[in-house]
């Protein structure tokens, strides 16, 4: 049984929001890092805090929470076919 906590979308902070949004692109820590002008040392540190708040254990799993407690929207992720009804 796990003990990490679920955090509120609230919990996350706006770059970790941001870093959320690129992985669900696709997007390496490499590319992440080129699109927020930070280092890969530095989306590595903000991963890290995602997957702990989250409390899952991958960046797959951690795109998939916040899509699915609202922390991202498909929107947020330029998903290509979303619309309103979508959902």
């Amino acid at each position: 049984m796990s003990h990490r906590k679920t955090t509120k979308p609230t919990e996350l902070t706006n770059r970790e929001r941001e870093v959320l949004v690129l992985l669900a692109w696709g997007s390496t820590y490499k590319a992440i890092a080129t699109s927020l002008v930070i280092s890969p040392r530095t989306v590595e540190k903000h991963v890290h805090e995602i997957l702990h708040k989250l409390g899952v254990s991958n960046s797959g799993q951690a795109v998939s929470q916040a899509l699915r407690t609202g922390i991202i929207s498909l929107k947020d992720t330029g998903f290509p076919h979303y619309t309103d009804h979508n959902l």
